[in-house]
């Protein structure tokens, strides 16, 4: 932490941003008051976590204070009565907790923004030339719409995958998303499509629904009867994979 503030100075204007550290608030709480913040909160909240539930299982232990680390994040949230939360898709779950947690304060719930992790703040992990074709990338997927022209997808063949689940393709073959559960959020919000693009750039989008979340990759592609040329994406969220 010592060098957190040198670290993001690239990113973040300090001569316009506060910069704050979390025992200001959470030294002075008391037990009472923790214990009422606590009090309004499920047991499951914090077991949504495939990782918990995983560990649960095998039989493995888990500390109260990891039950708990996402309730003390929560209260630097509302202490600062954030709009918006920046974070990593790991803390997807915890950053959650804090709309929870502010809901329960009687305040807006913040915005959630999680982003894949980012290795290094230096520019010395990819360098220069990965990250102009990053950038090409994402202005292909996200600016042109055209994901035929986004570089370094992640491909799955579909004869070899027949019988995967559209999940496990995201999570277990291309690890792409972290968990199954992450990708019936997307699906229940809308976000989980079948995508085909024609070699002029048409693009015709299919979304699909939780319940196709476990079904097998060989049914969903069954009528798919491509003409040459075209290519077939599964799309989850700002993941995507192409099929061939």
């Amino acid at each position: 932490m010592k060098t957190y503030r040198e670290q993001a100075a690239p990113f973040v204007d300090f001569q316009h941003a506060d910069f704050r550290y979390n025992s200001e608030w959470l030294a002075p709480i008391t037990l009472p008051q923790f214990l009422g913040v606590l009090e309004k909160l499920p047991v499951v909240a914090s077991l949504q976590r495939e990782d918990f539930r995983n560990r649960l299982a095998a039989g493995s232990g888990l500390t109260m204070a990891e039950l708990v680390y996402s309730v003390v994040m929560a209260l630097a949230s509302v202490e600062i009565a954030a709009d918006i939360e920046l974070g990593g898709l790991d803390q997807l779950l915890n950053m959650q907790m804090c709309r929870r947690v502010m809901e329960n304060t009687g305040q807006t719930p913040e915005i959630i923004v999680a982003t894949g992790l980012i290795e290094g703040t230096d520019g010395a992990v990819h360098g220069l030339d990965a990250a102009a074709a990053c950038r090409a990338g994402f202005k292909a997927q996200f600016s042109q719409k055209r994901f035929s022209d986004t570089p370094g997808l992640p491909v799955v063949d579909r004869s070899e995958h027949a019988d995967t689940s559209v999940g496990e393709v995201f999570v277990k073959v291309t690890r792409t998303v972290p968990s199954m559960n992450q990708v019936r959020r997307v699906a229940g919000g809308g976000g989980l499509r079948l995508v085909t693009e024609a070699p002029a750039g048409e693009q015709e989008s299919v979304s699909l629904t939780e319940a196709d979340v476990n079904g097998a990759l060989g049914s969903l592609l069954s009528a798919d009867v491509a003409q040459a040329g075209t290519r077939t994406f599964l799309k989850c969220g700002r993941f995507l994979v192409e099929v061939r």
